[in-house]
């Protein structure tokens, strides 16, 4: 009993066996590995590609896409942006991790990043998306307490909520020179867990307006010193330099630009605009 041909070559296709025979003839004797050498070359060749213009205007992109974002800012306003780009682009896989530390981005495997604050320098590419404003906040009930900040020199009468992230004074920072306040009893490392202790009336808070716009217009926050002006935040995507761009990721670019760029959704919607 003579085994099929299929078995000779190990289940090897009829249109994979016609390929390898017109090797076969085109270049001489050649294995089954070597065919499969060649290919997985010819993939590498066709995936660095630039991608045509045709392609970029359709939206053509498989494969995966993974994106690295700060905690507070992807829960509140990254997500429904990412989600739409998905929905957008069926073929790619996403990944979206949050997390406030900063990560190595191609060590890590990531594509793309956002950035929130003054970039650090480094290889990476960036390209500004927006900037948002700052407010010192406390709580009616923390103000009935306590009483109100009526100049920046009450700050050294009051104490903050911590970011274990970073130093006090690399948060409490502004134009001028001022008196900061006391480091307070609570720590956390991320923003909403800030805006959280403030709202429970534990502190003074300097946070972004993503993160307490929505309290701020409720009124369950109050902003405080708004003539000390804290230096506006940058938000920024970062992406591993390459030559090419790969088309993935400024297609991802360019439509966190659309949802972000100019004046952002929150600012608009507390009037900061």
């Amino acid at each position: 009993h003579r085994a099929a041909p299929e078995k000779w070559f190990g289940a090897v296709s009829p249109g994979r066996m016609r390929r390898v025979m017109k090797t076969v003839r085109d270049n001489g004797p050649i294995s089954i590995r070597d065919i499969e050498e060649r290919r997985v070359e010819k993939d590498h060749e066709w995936a660095s590609r630039k991608p045509s213009k045709r392609a970029l205007e359709l939206g053509f992109f498989n494969g995966r896409l993974a994106i690295s974002a700060p905690m507070s800012f992807g829960i509140r306003h990254l997500g429904p942006v990412v989600a739409d780009f998905a929905v957008a682009h069926p073929d790619l896989e996403i990944v979206l991790d949050y997390d406030d530390q900063i990560t190595r981005l191609a060590p890590a495997g990531f594509d793309v990043a956002v950035r929130i604050g003054v970039l650090a320098d480094s290889t990476l590419v960036a390209r500004k998306l927006c900037e948002d404003r700052r407010a010192v906040v406390a709580s009616p009930g923390y103000l009935a307490r306590h009483g109100a900040l009526e100049s920046p020199a009450d700050l050294a009468g009051h104490r903050a909520i911590n970011y274990l992230n970073l130093r006090l004074g690399d948060v409490w920072s502004f134009p001028a020179e001022v008196q900061l306040p006391q480091p307070g009893r609570i720590s956390t490392n991320n923003g909403e867990a800030i805006r959280d202790m403030a709202l429970a009336g534990l502190g003074l808070a300097l946070l972004p307006l993503f993160i307490v716009h929505d309290a701020l217009g409720a009124g369950r926050l109050v902003q405080v010193l708004p003539e000390l002006a804290p230096e506006p935040l940058p938000i920024s995507a970062v992406w591993p330099p390459a030559r090419p761009m790969p088309g993935k990721v400024r297609l991802f670019v360019d439509h966190l630009a659309g949802a972000f760029g100019g004046t952002p959704p929150w600012q608009v919607a507390a009037g900061q605009g």
